[in-house]
């Protein structure tokens, strides 16, 4: 595989897996974030979850030579983004601005954490599915088609909860 190939398969790869990591988030957004907090659950477990999801598409996606740290560079750049939304919303934000950039590396750290979790995970799937060391015919195929299926459904689920709930 070209070394071009392989960027454009990574890169593809890496906006699969925001599409299927934001999803959810548009999704709570369009109630008012109410999905968090009617839950019982940590909001850390639901909003690192799709980060987890994410990471795993974006390795199926890119898995001509899958690798764990598309996961976690896809989950740094979700964490990065969202720390600079919850800073510039304002709420309950330290004034330091030495705490918010320490707080702003924690974010992106922890979703780094969560998308090489799912780099790890999608690199497992993908071996399974590309028949670990079998031949190298047909390698890669079905890994990239199921990442492009899951991040399809993903968006088609929560895009269409969005409307509905966008409608009420």
């Amino acid at each position: 595989m070209s070394t071009g190939n392989t960027w454009l398969r990574a890169l593809t790869g890496l906006l699969a897996g925001a599409i299927t990591a934001v999803a959810p988030f548009v999704y709570y957004w369009s109630l008012n974030w109410r999905p968090l907090q009617d839950t019982g659950v940590p909001y850390f477990s639901i909003l690192l979850g799709p980060v987890v999801a994410g990471g795993l598409v974006a390795v199926l996606v890119a898995s001509g030579r899958p690798r764990w740290w598309l996961g976690a560079v896809l989950g740094a750049l979700l964490g990065a983004v969202a720390a600079g939304f919850y800073f510039g919303k304002g709420g309950d934000v330290p004034q330091e601005s030495w705490l918010q950039i320490l707080l702003s590396l924690c974010f992106a750290a922890l979703a780094a954490l969560a998308g090489g979790v799912g780099g790890l995970l999608g690199w497992g799937v993908s071996r399974a599915l590309s028949g670990g060391g079998r031949g190298r015919a047909g390698r890669g195929r079905l890994p990239w088609r199921a990442g492009i299926g899951i991040m399809v459904a993903a968006a088609l689920v929560f895009g269409v909860l969005a409307a509905v709930a966008g409608t009420r």
